[in-house]
């Protein structure tokens, strides 16, 4: 019996037995469906990321990633392209693995332009090797948010290592309110990257982190034109003359209130 035809038995196997679990309500506390398969034959993973038509976006960083995922999933939706996102999962490869066999065909056929999936810091090098990426989205890194030893210092030293490789094809996208993350960057860069961040003053805010927060390229501490959240916003070194890249995607008239936010946002022409 082929390989092929295995996987094939196997998810419809799965499937159906979860179909079961359902009508006899025996799901609640029991493993998600398509975890097992997930477990016994690790190598579906890439068979279903390689259907995927027009690319692959992995978003990571300390926050936002489901927000981020969801919102960059609908807006393709909208522009009728089906699009797989895995927003509701914690991140790690497998979790990603099951969430693609759940929503394969039971002849193991993922339907999607694009997939969307939101990683965590140290999951996203694992997908990369797993499936080339077309864009991997950098959102932050909060200290206290970083569970790598070494803490955010050592993601950045690992990121960097593994994206100076990307293709000229793949596109980095990175939140340019943080210089952790644009600190990491300074001195190498991979073929494309692309900033994007927020340009409006309207969400001035005070934070001790940011006073905190120091030059990635001299270590003197960092001066901030506006702070957003914690270490995000407009910052600038005194001392050496680093300073936040200007994003040429980013939200103005931003409205934050308890119920919901709105934003526009300005992309290139």
């Amino acid at each position: 019996m082929s390989e092929n035809l295995i996987h094939r038995a196997a998810m419809t196997l799965d499937k159906s037995v979860s179909r079961l679990a359902e009508i006899f309500e025996m799901t609640r506390g029991r493993v998600p469906r398509g975890s097992l398969i997930a477990a016994l034959f690790p190598e579906i993973t890439l068979g279903l990321l390689e259907q995927i038509r027009e690319g692959i976006v992995y978003i990571s960083g300390s926050n936002g990633k489901t927000t981020t995922s969801r919102m960059l999933a609908n807006i393709l939706i909208a522009a009728e392209h089906p699009t797989l996102c895995t927003s509701n999962t914690s991140g790690t490869l497998e979790d990603i693995s099951t969430a693609l066999i759940h929503s394969a065909t039971a002849r193991g056929q993922i339907r999607s332009d694009y997939g969307v999936f939101g990683v965590d810091d140290e999951t996203i090098l694992d997908m990369m090797d797993v499936s080339a990426p077309l864009v991997v989205v950098l959102n932050n890194l909060y200290q206290d948010g970083v569970e790598t030893e070494g803490g955010a210092d050592a993601v950045i030293r690992e990121w960097r290592s593994r994206f100076k490789s990307m293709e000229p094809g793949q596109v980095l996208v990175v939140n340019a309110d943080d210089p952790v993350l644009c600190g990491g960057f300074v001195r190498e860069s991979p073929p494309r990257i692309l900033y994007f961040g927020v340009e409006d003053k309207a969400v001035r805010t005070r934070s001790r982190q940011a006073e905190l927060t120091r030059c990635y390229k001299c270590g003197a501490p960092l001066e901030y034109e506006m702070v957003g959240m914690s270490h995000l916003g407009d910052y600038r070194c005194d001392v050496c003359g680093w300073k936040r890249p200007a994003p040429s995607v980013y939200a103005i008239n931003v409205v934050l209130n308890a119920d919901g936010s709105s934003f526009r946002v300005i992309t290139p022409s």
